[in-house]
């Protein structure tokens, strides 16, 4: 976390590392079940608005205990189903 907040941020875990290196102070971020992986924390850190969609309550703690340790913001929001078309 501290290497996102200074703008030094990777994501291995998944396609975020696509990502890697831009400036996201500002943007606006919609993570779509990815809950609990700590994407969401990771890209607050660096700067993005981050809401974080997912249909597992406990995914969505995980995240949010890493945010609230860390000392960055983000909405995370349950949803009942996912559907993306």
């Amino acid at each position: 976390m501290r290497q996102a907040a200074i703008g030094s941020w990777c994501c291995r875990h998944s396609l975020l590392h696509l990502l890697h290196g831009l400036q996201l102070t500002g943007c606006r971020v919609l993570c779509l079940s990815l809950g609990g992986l700590q994407q969401g924390p990771i890209l607050a850190a660096a700067g993005a608005e981050v809401f974080v969609f997912d249909v597992s309550e406990k995914q969505l703690l995980w995240d949010r205990m890493v945010a609230d340790r860390d000392g960055v913001a983000l909405r995370t929001i349950q949803v009942t189903r996912l559907i993306v078309t």
